[in-house]
């Protein structure tokens, strides 16, 4: 990974635990799943508190969701593989700071985030 992506995965990661430190729970874990293509973005976030996993609402978060989506659409400039941008960006992140980001190239439909249909809120392996 390139300087400038990897420092731009860290300023993610930092927006990320910064948003969950402001919140009044005691988060373990949390969750960012990025989906792009070459016309439209979306976002979704789960974060687990002891035994229970629960979303972040995209409409009563929407300025954390616009910042997160244009540094993920950032991140997603400087990734390529060949003429290929990713598609889906999932980042893990830790309350103790420690952190992940993976990237798909090809299914759209990876680390999906919800609880409808039977989905946990947990994305989806």
């Amino acid at each position: 990974m390139k300087i400038e992506t990897s420092n731009m995965v860290i300023v993610l990661a930092q927006a990320c635990f910064d948003y969950f430190e402001q919140q009044d729970i005691r988060w373990d874990k949390a969750f960012f799943r990025y989906y792009a293509d070459d016309s439209r973005a979306s976002s979704s976030s789960s974060f687990i508190v002891g035994s229970q996993v629960e979303l972040v609402g995209t409409i009563r978060e929407k300025n954390w969701f616009r910042v997160m989506n244009s540094l993920f659409a950032q991140v997603r400039q400087l990734t390529p593989v060949g003429d290929d941008k990713f598609c889906v960006a999932l980042l893990t992140i830790d309350s103790d700071f420690s952190y992940k980001i993976e990237f798909e190239y090809i299914d759209g439909d990876k680390w999906e985030i919800n609880k409808m249909y039977g989905g946990t809120g947990l994305p989806s392996v």
